[in-house]
């Protein structure tokens, strides 16, 4: 039998099961290559492994992965509970392992509460600073884990990592004194370097000391990935720290490891919605000798104002899969490709819709910048296919969109044959 989907809703009984010779012929097509994927994924499930998953759980027994939280402010009977210097068990493996460590202040602190990626709140608490606004004091912090087993010159392999993060905001968005942008990153330091030494890291973020000049600004600072032998700044996104006002993010990287000199690749893909890997990251850099013996979480420095940064939700394993949170029921938009375009369209306007049917900004509402996001973001491309119209996706205007959803919809509540090629799952 079949489980239609109609706008992201199972309807079943015998009015939405009669199917003609045809359209009984496509399910059994579908459904044979439904368990063919099933089965595929199964095998590539089998290779790959989450290595290791930090969600910041809360709780008094480090052996169990917790770890002991702070709420502001300090009082005599409430005194400031560092991240530095815990050091819970958190596996599968131990990946990391040792207490965190601090350079510098150590204001940084696991709170109760967590970050939430396209609508889904991640589990456990998470990591944040403390600044004393009474004061104008505290609110920096460096703090890293060091791996159980560095990745050397001799790592072989392809590894993935991610993390939840939050960059906060400044007070004065116009300023042009780097200081208040100040020092936000997460940071990578090489084999035989310690957490806090500068020479040989990559970093992830915003910083305003450092970089070409308009990066050091708010206005104009665009999340960045760098390291050595990366050639610069590699720019995740067009959107500047302003614009981007506290947005919870997700980060995925990939390392493919080599033996060989210079012959390492990292990318960076910067808010996925698929479980997909996409044929394009948002960032690449090859040709690198990369090797990791620790990392931080959001490392704080200077006089940043506004609402603080926050880092949750670490994930390391062998497979991208692995690396996104839950977000949703499984919908077409979940696989990120054409299948997604026509999801948007026939539930454009909608509101409580899930990411995996149209609300892939995870804003409530389905839209044209949820057909945007999708269309920057597609994973059914490869380089140097050309534009979307070259493929048969035109980039409608607003109106059409929802026209268009309009009559999708009209003629498929008329003609179940469309509404069967358009919305049908076979089990």
């Amino acid at each position: 039998m079949c489980n239609r989907l109609w706008a992201g809703r199972p309807r079943t009984g015998a009015s939405y099961c009669r199917l003609t010779a045809l359209q009984s012929a496509l399910c059994v097509v579908v459904a044979s290559v439904v368990a063919l994927g099933a089965l595929t994924a199964a095998v590539a499930s089998a290779a790959a492994d989450l290595l290791y998953y930090d969600p910041f759980n809360i709780g008094s027994n480090p052996v169990n992965g917790e770890y002991a939280p702070f709420t502001p402010p300090v009082t005599e009977t409430n005194p400031f509970v560092p991240l530095q210097g815990q050091n819970p068990t958190v596996g599968p493996t131990p990946f990391f392992s040792g207490p965190w460590i601090g350079s510098g202040p150590s204001g940084q602190f696991v709170q109760t509460s967590s970050l939430a990626y396209r609508g889904t709140p991640s589990s456990g608490g998470s990591v944040t600073t403390w600044f004393n606004p009474e004061s104008q004091t505290g609110g920096e912090g460096r703090v890293g884990r060091y791996l159980t087993d560095p990745w050397t010159s001799t790592t072989v392999g392809t590894y993935y990592l991610s993390y939840m993060a939050s960059y906060g905001t400044v007070a004065d968005p116009y300023t042009n004194i780097g200081a208040d942008l100040g020092f936000r990153t997460t940071e990578f330091w090489p084999e035989g370097g310690e957490v806090g030494n500068d020479v040989g890291r990559f970093e992830v973020g915003y910083q305003g000391f450092a970089g070409p000049t308009d990066q050091q600004v708010p206005r104009t600072a665009r999340l960045h990935f760098t390291g050595p032998g990366t050639g610069g700044y590699k720019y995740l996104t067009d959107t500047t720290f302003n614009e981007d006002n506290d947005d919870t993010h997700l980060i995925v990287m990939k390392f493919e490891l080599s033996d060989q000199p210079v012959s390492d690749t990292v990318s960076v893909f910067l808010d996925p919605y698929s479980v997909d890997e996409p044929v394009v990251p948002s960032a690449s850099a090859t040709n690198l000798d990369f090797t990791l013996s620790a990392m931080s979480t959001i490392t704080v420095f200077g006089d940043p104002t506004g609402i603080r940064p926050v880092f949750d939700d670490l994930r390391v394993g062998t497979s991208y899969h692995d690396m996104i949170p839950p977000i949703g029921p499984k919908g077409p938009c979940i696989d990120g490709g054409y299948a997604c375009y026509l999801e948007i369209i026939s539930h454009m306007n909608l509101t409580g819709e899930y990411v995996g049917f149209g609300d892939v900004t995870g804003d409530g509402q389905v839209t044209i910048a949820d057909y945007r996001y999708w269309k920057d973001r597609r994973t059914d491309l490869t380089p140097g296919t050309g534009s979307l119209s070259a493929v048969g996706v035109p980039e409608p205007t607003s109106w059409l969109l929802a026209l268009i959803a309009t009559m999708a919809l009209a003629a498929a509540a008329r003609h179940p044959f469309l509404r069967t090629l358009c919305l049908l799952e076979c089990a």
